[in-house]
């Protein structure tokens, strides 16, 4: 009986470390998104401003400035973020490698500059492109402040049309107090069907496990 439980257990643990790989490589999914929480270059305690055509960090300015904000700011990742008016309505973009058909997970935070005078329009607001117009997300910075930014997190599950698929982010805002991004991620959303596996896996230890310990 005792020779019957370690076989079986060689078979269980076998099965289990299947299990921990296939989950954990979900669970460490890589973020596809270079530099998402805007800490290259260093823009020191001010802000450092971007114009059209400039790139920083994997980002590509158009239409007109932006402004990568420093440490003054309380950022939603690290110790900086992107204020999307630099001057007027700005945007940002990155073009990501996707695979066609494939499922992704876009996340990011958004708040709003000018929290210390209460610059006008109190309402920041923002277009989010994923090669085409995925969202229009608002945020109102009335309360807050440099260090109480009230950084909002917003997910959405996209599919690719293309390997090569453009995220990007339009501010609404015509002066120079618009919305603030940070912390973007893009990571690859697990299969069902290989999700099933993973489940079907754990219950299939669990009832391995149960049999052994009956034998024993």
């Amino acid at each position: 009986m005792v020779t019957h439980y370690r076989m079986g257990w060689k078979a269980v643990r076998a099965g289990l470390l299947m299990v921990l790989s296939l989950s954990g490589s979900f669970a460490l999914a890589d973020n596809i998104v270079i530099n998402g929480n805007f800490e290259t270059p260093f823009a020191g305690q001010d802000f450092v401003m971007f114009q059209p055509g400039e790139t920083f960090g994997g980002w590509t300015v158009t239409i007109t400035w932006v402004d990568l904000v420093g440490t003054s700011v309380q950022a939603a990742s690290g110790v900086q973020s992107v204020d999307l008016s630099g001057g007027s309505a700005g945007q940002i973009y990155q073009d990501l490698a996707t695979v066609p058909g494939q499922t992704y997970e876009l996340r990011f935070a958004m708040a709003g500059s000018g929290v210390v005078e209460q610059q006008p329009p109190l309402i920041k607001l923002m277009e989010v492109g994923w090669g085409t117009l995925v969202d229009t997300r608002s945020f109102d910075i009335t309360g807050h402040t440099v260090t109480d930014m009230g950084w909002t997190y917003h997910t959405y599950d996209l599919t690719a049309v293309s390997s090569i698929t453009r995220l990007q982010f339009t501010s609404l805002i015509d002066t120079q107090w618009g919305p603030m991004i940070d912390d973007v991620s893009v990571t690859a959303v697990p299969e069902p069907a290989t999700t099933l596996l993973v489940l079907l896996g754990i219950a299939g230890f669990s009832t391995a496990r149960s049999r052994n310990r009956r034998a024993a």
